[in-house]
Order: C-alpha cells, then sequence, then structure tokens
C-alpha cells in the first residue's frame, strides 16, 4: 500500500456520494470500470486505513439551481425539449464509463465553454472555486491530504488556490424569470395557438 494520507479529499457532494455507494454493489457484480469508480476506490481506501474523507464539492442542487437561473431562455427550452424527447423516445438509452471518462476531458471542456458559457461557469468554474476554497480550509488544518477530482477540475482548482473567493455568491440560488413551469406553459400556449 502506498502512502497514508491523514485526508482523503473527494470531488463530491452528499448527494453523489450516496449515488456512488449504492452503485457500489453493482460496480462489484458487473466488475467493469465505471466513471467516478476513482471516487469509490479512494474512499474505500480511506477507510481501509482510517484516513477521514471530506466531500469537498458544493451540493449538486445548488449547482443545478444556479446553472437554471443563469441559463439563457434558448437554452432552456433546449434543455427541456431534449429531456423529453430522450424521455419518451429513448428510454433505454445509457451511456457508458468511457463516454462519461471523454466528457470529462479537457477537450470537452474547452468546447462547452465556448458553446454554453453559463453551464461552464457553474458546472465547472464556480466548483473549481468552491473546492479550491474548501480545499485550502483542510490543508491549512491537516499535515497530509490528497485531493480526487476530475481531470477538468485541476488547473481551476490551481488558478484559485489562495485567491479571495466568496462561498457566499457561490451558494446563493439567483431567481429565474423563466421557470421550467413558465416555459411549458408558454410552449403549450404556443402549440395551442398554432392548432387554433
Amino acid at each position: 500500500m502506498g502512502r497514508a494520507w491523514e485526508v482523503v479529499f473527494l470531488e463530491l457532494c452528499c448527494r453523489r456520494m450516496s449515488a456512488l455507494q449504492s452503485q457500489t454493489v453493482k460496480i462489484s457484480i458487473k466488475d467493469v470500470d465505471v466513471y467516478g469508480d476513482e471516487f469509490r476506490v479512494a474512499y474505500e481506501e480511506a477507510l481501509k486505513y482510517g484516513g477521514k474523507v471530506v466531500l469537498g464539492d458544493r451540493h449538486q442542487e445548488i449547482t443545478f439551481k444556479r446553472t437554471w437561473a443563469k441559463m439563457p431562455l434558448w437554452l432552456k427550452v433546449k434543455c427541456i425539449f431534449f429531456t423529453l424527447f430522450v424521455a419518451f423516445f429513448l428510454p433505454s438509452a445509457q451511456v457508458d464509463g468511457k463516454e462519461l471518462e471523454e466528457m470529462d476531458s479537457l477537450d470537452t471542456t474547452t468546447q462547452m465553454s465556448k458553446d454554453y458559457p453559463s453551464v461552464m461557469d457553474t458546472f465547472v468554474h464556480e466548483r473549481d472555486q468552491y473546492m479550491s476554497y474548501a480545499l485550502l480550509s483542510v490543508a491549512s488544518e491537516r499535515s497530509s491530504v490528497v485531493a480526487v477530482v476530475g481531470s477538468s477540475h485541476i488547473d481551476g482548482i490551481k488558478k484559485n488556490w489562495k485567491q479571495p473567493i466568496s462561498i457566499k455568491d457561490l451558494m446563493e440560488i439567483p431567481e429565474s424569470v423563466f421557470t421550467v413551469k413558465r416555459i411549458v406553459s408558454l410552449v403549450a400556449i404556443g402549440f395551442a395557438h398554432l392548432q387554433g
């Protein structure tokens, strides 16, 4: 066994950790590489030697709400239609671990930041700031810390290291003018008007 770190910092929030733990049984049975497996392995290794596990990512619900609030209307409509299309026409669609690993690549991150800057801001850049702040807090209190994060977050965490970061701002949910309910209502009215 390698070095026993005092703290293992994971790019997970409590909800993602719960989902990962519920997949552990399935993963063990299938005995395949799964996206996120590195977090599960790091967690299990820390528990084996008595290391403290820190879930260092912002709660995904806050990330999703901030993303939705910052999204332009056209992207919200596109997301709703895509979700409905997948739900009705592709019920057995599955994304395998390799596809998710490719989505986590730096090339994909760069392309998404050009195509969807508001999404990248909340899903990557804000989380980089949050994790950098959280990791620095842990590192200032402990003698040995290892962080297990996706490759798309490494540069952002380094960039934000020791920078002034307002966690309060990163946790605030801005008001959204266009809620899902309002968008669906507008689309329904539009279809009714076209039919009428």
